[in-house]
């Protein structure tokens, strides 16, 4: 990782946004008043990621390409074409969603290493999901798995990855501090798509911090490390070494501030720019009048959004004939890509924002589009234009991907300039806010599978599937949500208590103490298992808890037959300031005595069988302990084996009392 050198104290300004005055009209320069969303800066962006890519974009350009005469035609088969047999106006539109794709995987795999502070590992399979015919039958199953029905399938929508979270090797783990991954993770989520060059490309309107050119640079050595992140994550997700990654990827990297990278700016945009008048002036008359020449005003206010501006800007792509060649799968390359394209905008991002001078928001940023690609798409489709790649990697026959560009500046684009660049009349409000967050809207986080297959899955001791992406669109949103990661049932957990994932999550004193206690009650040789919070995290819903409980044999205490509850001094009762609970086998369960004789082991230390804790959880008043029953229900534990076993032990409010809770757990995972 390489920083970026702060520039002298002059040519230093920031963003400084303020709220608008009371009376005066809200730009996307001001501080927003309010934010009905849960992104951090409030604006959400539809993305589809399995279905057809369909967007205000992809509609107008159903009328790009047209001869006037037979446009009325022509349109019409087109737009049938799109909406029954799934075609796109041009081919990197296709493409997009398999980017994404990429940048989502190439997330998850990061998330879980920062949740984790280094001790987890994400593994995700991206291929042969989308396509594939010759493992067809595994997707199909993996679709069934993901409960997606026949009606979605006819809709579009397919599986699209499937992702795995464990703990990682120990020879693969890493050691971050965990204030560095809460760092770490608030700026990436805070990150955003740097547009603005000061004195480059800001509006008429913009504040003067951005009026003003900021003379300042990043080293060679930053341009070559943001190279290096992408050939490495293309190497990670294709399989392929890393010298095969720099031969199949194909970048141009434009340095602006050379005479040569202002040539080739100037030649990008003035190709672009002909595509852009081109298609303006050939819309259909007949859809372009009615409207007041809005398709062809959109077209024009395209050449603002896709602009190029920068120090350094990066084009990518990929040879079809070289990829397959290499005998990697092109769709699956271009996820590949972008993850490599993600992955090198970050490594930009994070050290742009490394020893921050006071007067400054960052020192770098980047931009990651893919408009500028599809508008040379629609040049070499309809107009004869090379693709933007044919000069630098002649005889290649190379398809452009992605571009990327890098600014060093220190003030950051307003909140929403992305979002609001096309939007003009919505400046000063967040658009399209994040699932849920819409007022008078519901969201669905995840959806269980159905009831009947959810019983044929208990009766048959089937592992459900723990986490697939997957597109859907939840009631009576105002804007449709491409984009939905569905958490559905993990494997069982009936088959045996896991304390690896419990301590991850509490203190480690508590783990200490619980160590040292079921020691102490081994050597004066009473019947101990685990119970309470530490257990209900080992059968899969781990949570923080600061004290021990044991549920222990009568022989525990002095007098047992008075029920006398005065542990043997040989017992810690609060060890390193944790305090350990000693609980007797309560009057009138003294079936759960059987529990102490063969308790459920997990790395040397008695656990008691879920049915116990369980009945122990219902057997409490508390509202926690009810919490905690639904919790396990809804993470995996099967609920037929503990109805058997209550339905034998327990009194008939106690089962009532768990039919309830399971009900309300059903309930809550429909939501």
């Amino acid at each position: 990782m390489v920083p970026v050198t702060p520039p002298p104290a002059a040519p230093r300004v920031r963003h400084e946004a303020t709220f608008a005055a009371p009376g005066e009209r809200r730009t996307r320069y001001s501080l927003p008043a309010s934010i009905e969303s849960a992104s951090p800066v409030g604006y959400r962006t539809r993305v589809s990621l399995t279905r057809p890519y369909r967007t205000p974009f992809t509609m107008l350009l159903t009328f790009i390409g047209h001869e006037q005469l037979t446009s009325p035609f022509t349109v019409a088969k087109r737009a049938w074409d799109k909406r029954f047999h799934r075609r796109d106006d041009i081919p990197t539109i296709g493409y997009l969603q398999h980017l994404h794709l990429g940048i989502l995987a190439e997330s998850m795999e990061r998330a879980a290493v920062l949740a984790s502070h280094g001790t987890r590992r994400a593994q995700v399979s991206l291929a042969p999901m989308p396509t594939a015919a010759a493992h067809a039958a595994t997707v199909r199953a993996i679709e069934d798995l993901a409960d997606l029905t026949a009606a979605e399938r006819r809709q579009g929508w397919r599986v699209g990855l499937v992702a795995q979270v464990g703990k990682a090797l120990r020879d693969e783990r890493v050691d971050l501090a965990p204030a560095l991954c809460r760092k770490l993770g608030a700026n990436l989520l805070a990150f955003r798509s740097e547009r603005i060059q000061p004195g480059v490309n800001a509006e008429e309107s913009a504040p003067a911090q951005y009026q003003a050119r900021q003379d300042t640079d990043v080293p060679a050595a930053f341009t070559e490390m943001a190279g290096r992140a992408a050939f490495n994550a293309f190497a990670h997700w294709t399989g392929c070494d890393r010298e095969q990654a720099k031969r199949l990827m194909l970048i141009e990297r434009v340095d602006v501030l050379t005479p040569d990278g202002k040539r080739r700016l100037r030649e990008v945009r003035d190709e672009l720019g002909e595509t852009t008048d081109a298609t303006a002036r050939d819309i259909p008359r007949w859809a372009d009048l009615p409207t007041g020449r809005a398709l062809s005003r959109n077209i024009l206010r395209g050449r603002e959004a896709f602009a190029l501006a920068g120090q350094r800007i990066y084009i990518g792509g990929l040879s079809r004939p070289e990829v397959e060649a290499a005998g990697c799968a092109f769709d699956h390359a271009v996820r590949a890509f972008g993850a490599a394209a993600a992955r090198s905008v970050l490594s930009v991002e994070l050290m742009g924002c490394v020893d921050l001078p006071d007067n400054g928001d960052l020192l770098a940023g980047a931009c990651l589009m893919a408009g500028p690609v599809n508008l040379n798409d629609v040049g070499k489709q309809f107009y004869g234009k090379r693709d933007l790649h044919a000069g630098a990697h002649p005889g290649r026959d190379p398809t452009s991907l992605l571009v990327w560009t890098v600014k060093a500046k220190t003030v950051a684009d307003p909140i929403g300039n992305e979002e609001q660049l096309m939007y003009t009349r919505a400046e000063g409000r967040p658009r399209r806010p994040a699932p849920g967050a819409a007022r008078g809207g519901r969201a669905r986080c995840g959806r269980r599978p159905r009831p009947d297959a959810r019983a044929r899955a208990e009766r048959a001791g089937r592992r459900l599937p723990c986490v697939a992406a997957r597109a859907t669109t939840g009631p009576r949103m105002p804007h449709p949500v491409h984009f939905r990661q569905i958490k559905k049932h993990r494997p069982p957990r009936n088959v045996g208590p896991n304390l690896h994932e419990v301590f991850d999550v509490v203190h480690p004193r508590v783990q200490a103490a619980m160590l040292q206690a079921a020691a102490a009650l081994g050597r004066v040789g009473v019947r101990h298992a685990l119970v309470g919070g530490l257990a209900v995290g080992a059968y899969g819903y781990p949570r923080a808890t600061k004290d021990v409980d044991f549920l222990v044999g009568n022989e525990t205490f002095h007098d047992s037959e008075a029920r006398v509850v005065i542990p043997r001094v040989e017992l810690p009762y609060q060890i390193d300031g944790v305090a350990v609970d000693y609980i007797p086998v309560p009057i009138g369960a003294e079936f759960l005595d059987a529990a102490l004789d063969a308790p459920q082991m997990c790395d040397g230390i008695p656990v008691a069988p879920i049915e116990v804790l369980v009945f122990m959880k219902l057997s409490s008043p508390r509202a926690k302990d009810a919490a905690d029953i639904i919790e396990l229900l809804k993470a995996g534990v099967l609920a037929a084996p503990v109805r058997a076993w209550l339905a034998t032990r327990a009194t008939g409010a106690v089962c009532a009392r768990f039919e309830s809770l399971v009900q309300q757990a059903e309930g809550e995972g429909e939501d």
